[in-house]
């Protein structure tokens, strides 16, 4: 029976090890699954904030205001694959507003008319995610290409004086943080660069310009 007791004990100390080794694999595979499970699936996110326009913007007569300071809003949804790539959709819209003075003969009139201007965008885009230590943080990245417009309007009293749209192209690109309030919800902050290339209309001659734009943004993103 002596002979029997070494190899009885190498045998438990043997199935003991394999066993703890099983339950550390166990709790690996459960904690990356539970990460993938973080970082993979399908979002949606609404996001507000400032935007400059870091081009020249001309404006002719301009009486108060800056045309290049405005509000921001982006509205989006992203799918992510288990290899933290995938695709998605972005709007971001650009909203400002001013004076003008209008011309008359001898000078310009005493009314000022409130204009506004919109900068609309519109493009799928790829995306995808950085994993950090703490499972409560996340980086976030995303390029795309899209439809831009722009949007005038002047009005007087209330009353519309005159609305121009003009239509272009777009590029973006975005880069952010967001920390997991839980598995469904996240508060985020990003800066994105957009640049708009428009053809504009004026006294019948087409101008083509550019616009770059630069966003710092606060969001909310909803995970399913």
């Amino acid at each position: 029976m002596k002979k029997l007791k070494f190899p009885v004990v190498l045998l438990l100390v043997l199935l003991s090890f394999f066993t703890v080794c099983n339950a550390a694999e166990t709790d690996i595979n459960s904690a990356r699954n539970e990460k993938t499970d973080l970082v993979a699936g399908h979002s949606i996110f609404v996001a507000g904030g400032i935007s400059h326009i870091a081009t020249e913007v001309d404006m002719d007569y301009l009486h108060s205001g800056e045309p290049r300071i405005g509000g921001n809003v982006q509205v989006g949804y992203e799918w992510i694959s288990s290899k933290k790539i995938g695709v998605g959709f972005l709007y971001d819209g650009y909203f400002t507003g001013f004076t003008m003075c209008v011309p008359v003969s001898g000078g310009y009139s005493a009314a000022f008319p409130k204009g506004w201007w919109g900068l609309h965008y519109f493009a799928p885009q790829f995306v995808g995610r950085i994993t950090l230590r703490s499972d409560k943080w996340m980086l976030n990245y995303g390029v795309g290409a899209g439809l831009f417009m722009s949007y005038e309007c002047l009005k007087y009293e209330g009353k519309p004086l005159a609305k121009n749209y003009d239509y272009g192209i777009g590029l973006n690109g975005s880069f952010g943080v967001e920390f997991r309030l839980s598995k469904a919800i996240g508060l985020t902050a990003g800066l994105t660069l957009l640049e708009g290339y428009v053809d504009q209309e004026y006294y019948g001659e087409t101008l083509s310009s550019s616009m770059l734009r630069v966003n710092l943004d606060l969001g909310l993103k909803c995970h399913f």
